[in-house]
């Protein structure tokens, strides 16, 4: 078996940090397995680059076989995240073996699945490179296999080259039915799988006895390895549910001072969610090594409950002191855990961790191969410059004036192992030392991010406590709205993780908190005086407004007088310019009369 991997020329026409970066690891981890397959192709996913990929490993696959004799006489195709059932597998092949020169095996996709024509999509199939309306059968991506004649029959007729389709699972069907169509005897063999995961389907819930699957796609790789440990041993009896959990390897920070009573609330928590039991998660306390009266009791605790670490750092909240923990707790993890622990995670020994919330929250996002998870701080939180301040920081150290994305320490947060290697391994860690610890966290997965890792931020539901008024602390499991919660007392801690194990959502949760009453009258007052105020506010609007609508009724009052008024006066003046001629003064009849008399006269 061997990885597929393209070293194309597209590969290296930019060489963006990103790409350097993959390239290296690629080369280490060559020298390292002696098992990747570099192909002449690139790497993608748009318009038919992994149908050039498969024709390029088949071509290959080919030419090994013409020179190797001894090599297997099948090829099949698999992605990275499916698990295989190798036992199974090699039973199933010997059944079907009298078919296998001619067979084409996977997940069966029916005939007759409409061609893709909408150019926007990257499994768009222009009429030009293939003319039908539909595609005939085919296996589904999750894998396949092609038998030696077939694989030759596809190849030495050129049915690959000829049929270089967008979508690679379908342009095998493709090239499996026109060597069908030329005569070649195809034998279509189902292989047991699925293409998908779901926590609640049967399969997950029972034994590995009646699993049904020999191939399952979609899976992270610790599922695959806890599924392959039980396929090699066959554990018939065993539940493979634990396997579909993420791996976790939880680093409690604790101090020399902290009681023993409270880190044994912290066991008390774990043991009721079967956390001290061998399994995905290990869990251990992080305390500093130390000269001082509490060593003798503190070597006897670990001795008892073999749950310590002492790590070469100085206890204390002074600049950078957390900072120096986290990275020392990390270099603990990526020596010792790093292997079969795929998650690092960082919380405090006062924080409750609703762990099955939290297993069913990991295992239902697939990328946590690159995740940052935890509750995130305020968003462009500006840098302290305050030199009295225990999180001042020097501009020298850190000169930006915001910080990046951050998750808040108290509620705990999560590195996938590939992000914690990078911070340790490059030096990133050392190299970056910050007065605050979860600040310095963020900063080592931002800088991480700008050279072009991959990096999947997700929120977990949680609070940091500093605010207990505002947190819920009382009504029914199910209405319990976190997964951490932080600056809770000991037997909190074990309270609500009893109330978890019960599995019931109608629970309460009221007794867990012993001043939950205080906190609810606090948060009452806080929302009535609040209220208040905004009646208050409100109030007071109302009257402003109140006697703006008086004054505008007034000013309008008088505006309408005067429009009136002005109506009025234009009123008369149109009436006295528009007199009937008919009702003009007359001349009077003496000035008619003494006119006659000035012309003619009367003579006497």
């Amino acid at each position: 078996m061997q990885f597929a991997v393209c070293s194309g020329e597209a590969n290296h026409t930019n060489n963006t940090s990103k790409e350097t970066v993959a390239s290296t690891e690629l080369q280490q981890e060559d020298l390292e397995h002696r098992d990747m397959l570099f192909l002449d192709c690139t790497d993608g996913t748009r318009h038919g680059q992994l149908t050039w990929k498969l024709t390029t490993s088949l071509k290959t696959f080919r030419q090994h076989q013409q020179h190797c004799p001894n090599m297997p006489s099948m090829f099949m195709k698999v992605e990275d995240d499916t698990f295989i059932a190798w036992r199974r597998l090699r039973w199933f092949l010997e059944w079907k073996r009298p078919d296998l020169a001619n067979s084409f095996i996977g997940l069966p996709m029916p005939e007759g699945r409409p061609v893709n024509r909408n150019p926007e999509s990257p499994w768009f199939q222009p009429v030009e490179t293939y003319a039908k309306a539909a595609y005939p059968a085919y296996m589904d991506r999750a894998g396949y296999m092609l038998g030696w004649n077939l694989t030759m029959k596809i190849l030495d007729e050129g049915l690959a080259d000829a049929n270089q389709l967008s979508n690679e699972d379908q342009a095998v069907g493709v090239w499996v039915d026109e060597a069908k169509q030329k005569g070649l005897p195809v034998v279509h063999i189902s292989l047991p799988g699925t293409n998908s995961y779901n926590q609640l389907e049967p399969a997950v819930l029972g034994t590995w006895a009646t699993y049904p699957h020999i191939m399952h796609h979609g899976l992270k790789g610790d599922f695959i390895h806890c599924l392959a440990m039980m396929d090699a041993e066959n554990r018939t009896n065993d539940l493979v549910q634990p396997c579909f959990l993420d791996t976790v390897f939880v680093a409690v920070f604790s101090t020399r001072d902290s009681t023993k009573h409270r880190r044994n609330s912290v066991r008390e928590m774990l043991d009721v969610a079967g956390l001290t039991r061998p399994g995905p998660v290990v869990v251990k306390f992080m305390l500093c090594k130390g000269a001082d009266n509490m060593t003798d009791s503190l070597n006897k605790e670990a001795s008892e409950h073999g749950d310590m670490v002492f790590l070469n750092c100085e206890e204390g909240y002074r600049r950078s002191l957390l900072t120096r923990k986290l990275l020392e707790s990390m270099k603990l993890y990526v020596d010792s855990f790093s292997t079969s622990r795929s998650l690092f995670m960082k919380v405090d020994d006062d924080t409750f961790v609703a762990w099955k919330r939290l297993q069913h929250f990991l295992a239902e996002h697939k990328d946590t191969e690159n995740v940052y998870a935890g509750l995130p701080g305020p968003a462009h939180m500006p840098v302290n410059r305050d030199p009295n301040s225990p999180w001042y920081q020097p501009e020298d150290t850190y000169p930006n004036t915001v910080y990046p994305m951050v998750m808040e320490g108290g509620p705990g947060y999560i590195l996938a192992r590939n992000l914690v290697r990078r911070i340790v391994g490059s030096g990133l860690g050392d190299s970056i030392i910050l007065s605050n610890e979860d600040q310095a966290a963020g900063v080592w997965v931002d800088t991480l991010k700008q050279i072009g890792i991959n990096v999947n931020y997700m929120e977990v539901r949680g609070t940091d406590g500093y605010r207990p008024e505002n947190d819920v602390c009382s009504g029914t499991w199910g209405d319990y709205p976190y997964i951490a919660h932080h600056n809770l007392q000991g037997s909190t801690l074990a309270c609500l993780a009893k109330i978890e194990a019960l599995n019931n959502s109608s629970a309460l949760i009221d007794d867990c908190f012993s001043h939950c009453e205080e906190y609810t009258e606090a948060l009452l007052e806080h929302r009535l005086e609040g209220l208040s105020e905004a009646i208050k506010k409100e109030a007071h609007e109302l009257l402003s407004m109140e006697e703006t609508l008086e004054a505008t009724q007034k000013s309008l009052q008088w505006m309408r007088s005067r429009t009136l008024a002005k109506e009025a006066r234009e009123a008369e003046s149109t009436r006295l310019h528009e007199v009937p001629k008919q009702e003009q003064p007359q001349k009077p009849a003496m000035s008619q009369s003494w006119d006659k008399d000035s012309k003619g006269g009367n003579s006497e």
